[in-house]
């Protein structure tokens, strides 16, 4: 057992499949066969332990064929909330998601501010510039960020 940031039942699905891996010894050989020394071992070591909540948008997509992306935001006793889509059919552009859609579709029909206002309160500008950035491709889209907006965008969402 390795050293946890955290309390175990605070990882994510994908973390827990990560720390198995780990358990068993076999992280450098699926850091070697499976993700093509595309990340360092200890930035999995890092994932797995907690140490990072949730891993960058990149690790998610390179472990697709692994996870759905959707087991890196929730825990064990959440339960997996991936919606309906096949394995292997995930969008890996976010900007051709299903919430990018919605957002850009109210931003097209200049209803974003309205939105940020009745959503957010008083950090609705904080979240009005933050959408423009992404919008524009100026910024892109934090896990984290992916995660607080889950109550107005499904997370899978962001990858369907």
């Amino acid at each position: 057992m390795h050293k946890l940031y955290c309390e175990k039942s605070e990882l994510s699905i994908g973390q827990l499949y990560l720390l198995d891996i780990c358990d068993k010894r076999k992280i450098t050989e699926f850091w070697n066969t499976q993700l093509n020394q595309e990340f360092t071992v200890g930035y999995l070591m890092k994932v797995a332990t907690g140490k990072y909540q949730i891993p960058s948008l990149k690790f998610i997509y390179s472990m697709l064929k692994f996870l759905a992306p959707t087991d890196w935001f929730y825990r064990e006793t959440e339960g997996s909330k991936s919606a309906s889509v096949p394995q292997g059919e995930y969008v890996t552009d976010i900007t051709q998601s299903v919430n990018y859609k919605k957002l850009q579709k109210l931003h097209d029909e200049r209803l974003l501010n309205k939105f940020c206002v009745e959503n957010f309160g008083d950090k609705s500008r904080y979240y009005l510039v933050n959408f423009l950035h992404f919008l524009s491709g100026r910024n892109k889209l934090s896990p984290n960020t992916i995660k607080e907006l889950d109550n107005l965008f499904p997370i899978a969402d962001w990858f369907n």
